[in-house]
């Protein structure tokens, strides 16, 4: 993943220094998380969990004869993760195995999301994109439990930078100071979130969003 990572860094590096366009989208989204797993236990499924996102899109960068092209960076703090089980051991105070048994609930991981973006325009509203990506962990927490139930946090570890690609499509409408946007974004990781002790496993991230946005051109 060193190459992903120089790829991301000199992207990011060149948009630092590019000029900015003058365009700037305010989004927000929900949607679908689901996590890939090493191995599947229990008969467990792939479970979906709920998705969100909200962040900006700032336009850095238009080319091309009929300025089809554009270079943009969507920034996202967003939750995303799936439907997980773990095994349980409970021990008496002498160290005797007392119970063991399994959970399974929603796993919530929340991001920072960055992604340098590839865009382009067919005709006047419609576009697509793609790009590399890089995550940054914040935060995570687990669905609501049955009283008395364990909470299997402690088996989890969880990668503090995670990489994968960016891709989506939808179009724009309006006036050219304001205009809307409507978007599928979808999410996919090259590298593990997470991994969980009692059961072996590593886990993927993969999000799928509708977004919403407003596009103010500040020039």
């Amino acid at each position: 993943m060193k190459c992903l990572l120089i790829v991301f860094i000199s992207l990011f590096s060149f948009l630092v220094k590019a000029q900015f366009f003058g365009n700037i989208a305010l989004k927000t989204g929900v949607g679908i998380g689901q996590q890939n797993k090493t191995s599947e236990i229990l008969n467990e499924d792939n479970g979906l969990v709920f998705a969100w996102a909200i962040g900006l899109e700032p336009e850095l960068l238009v080319f091309g004869n009929a300025q089809q092209f554009k270079l943009t960076f969507d920034l996202f703090y967003m939750q995303k993760g799936g439907q997980n089980t773990s095994f349980i051991q409970i021990y008496d105070q002498f160290g005797q195995l007392q119970s063991k048994g399994s959970t399974s609930t929603g796993s919530y991981l929340n991001y920072f999301s960055l992604t340098p973006c590839y865009k382009f325009q067919f005709g006047k509203m419609f576009f697509a994109k793609a790009g590399p990506r890089l995550d940054i962990f914040c935060t995570s927490h687990f669905g609501d439990l049955p009283p008395g139930e364990y909470s299997p946090d402690s088996f989890y570890t969880y990668e503090s930078v995670t990489y994968g690609i960016s891709y989506g499509f939808g179009f724009q409408f309006g006036e050219k100071k304001l205009s809307y946007l409507l978007e599928f974004l979808g999410q996919n990781d090259f590298t593990s979130s997470s991994s969980n002790s009692s059961t072996g496993q590593t886990f993927q991230n993969n999000a799928y969003l509708l977004n919403l946005g407003l596009v103010y051109a500040i020039k």
